[in-house]
């Protein structure tokens, strides 16, 4: 007798389960982040789907005080490939970051109107190098948001 109830009980709290795992995934309902809650590492300039031109600024906004290290990532969609950027130094007596030179979103002089994303990775570990390559977005101790960006056909 106590099994025919386990199994319907059971049933009933794993499609609970699942179903609390998979919400909020409404079709066209979009759901508004709380903005009194800022991430600990964001980009803060450049928004998804922006076009943006070769060696774009990207402005990096912290609020941990453990980040010594940012780098930024540009994973290039179409070949599936992820590049460690040009080093990003810290604005002086702020929480601000910004890279010196500037990245590059696709091939100098290529590339228009293919689609990248970018990320910030704070302290990644292992360390990373201006030109390292990999086929996953690299570890650190906190990433910002995906952005995605199109790079522009005019610049």
């Amino acid at each position: 007798m106590n099994k025919l109830i386990y199994i319907p009980a059971m049933v009933v709290f794993t499609t609970l389960f699942l179903f609390e795992l998979n919400t909020p995934v409404y079709p066209g309902k979009v759901f508004q982040q709380d903005k009194t809650i800022a991430p600990a590492i964001a980009i803060t300039n450049i928004h998804n789907k922006d076009t943006v031109c070769e060696r774009p600024m990207v402005e990096i906004k912290t609020n941990d005080k453990r980040i010594t290290v940012v780098k930024i990532v540009v994973h290039d969609l179409l070949n599936d490939v992820y590049w460690v950027q040009p080093k990003v130094d810290r604005v002086e007596n702020t929480n601000d970051w910004r890279p010196s030179p500037l990245p590059y979103i696709g091939r100098p002089g290529m590339d228009g109107g293919k689609s990248f994303e970018i990320r910030a990775i704070a302290n990644p570990s292992p360390e990373l190098h201006e030109g390292d390559t990999s086929r996953v977005w690299p570890a650190g101790l906190l990433r910002s948001a995906i952005v995605l960006v199109i790079r522009s056909k005019k610049c």
